[in-house]
């Protein structure tokens, strides 16, 4: 099985060997593994039902379709043998036009998810540029307290200096 382009799985298959499609059950008898035959004919390999239409019902939109067509005439929907067995068997999970919605959804969703980490980016830019202007007013509040302790230094020296020639002319004088 593989999956292809068109978002639907493909088999892998070589049409002229005799090797099991051990991915289907026979709907007939339930028996696992389906045969595929030269004349690209599903068989049964422990009943012996085979499985081939005059018609090929679309598993998408339920419409008859020609056994040369490759495409439902209806919706487009690829025919390939893996969707026929998916609808003998029921079609259970299997709908590809609501994948076909889902993937356009996806886009959707997509940018919404782009749309949204654009604005946590953009708030993360806030928050960086509000902790930035933050620490410049923190560094401008230091530098003023650093000047305003060195004026005081500077002062507090001057007295200093004074004093000590107030005391050294005292003492010459005395």
């Amino acid at each position: 099985m593989e999956l292809g382009h068109d978002g639907i799985m493909h088999a892998i298959h070589d049409p002229t060997s005799d090797a099991p499609m051990n991915e289907f059950d026979c709907p007939t008898c339930t028996a696992p593994g389906l045969v595929v035959t030269s004349q690209n004919i599903l068989a049964c390999s422990y009943c012996g039902s085979s499985f081939q239409h005059d018609r090929i019902t679309c598993p998408a939109c339920r419409s008859l379709n020609t056994p040369e067509a490759e495409n439902c005439a209806r919706c487009g929907e690829p025919l390939t043998l893996i969707s026929q067995v998916m609808l003998r068997h029921g079609g259970s999970g299997f709908d590809p036009l609501s994948l076909r919605q889902s993937r356009a959804r996806a886009a959707e969703l997509k940018e919404r998810g782009e749309q949204a980490s654009l604005l946590r980016m953009q708030n993360f830019l806030e928050q960086d540029r509000r902790r930035e202007q933050a620490v410049a007013e923190a560094e401008a509040e230091r530098s003023r307290e650093q000047k305003q302790l060195f004026k005081l230094m500077v002062i507090v020296g001057s007295i200093f200096i004074l004093l000590v020639l107030i005391v050294t002319t005292w003492q010459l004088l005395t």
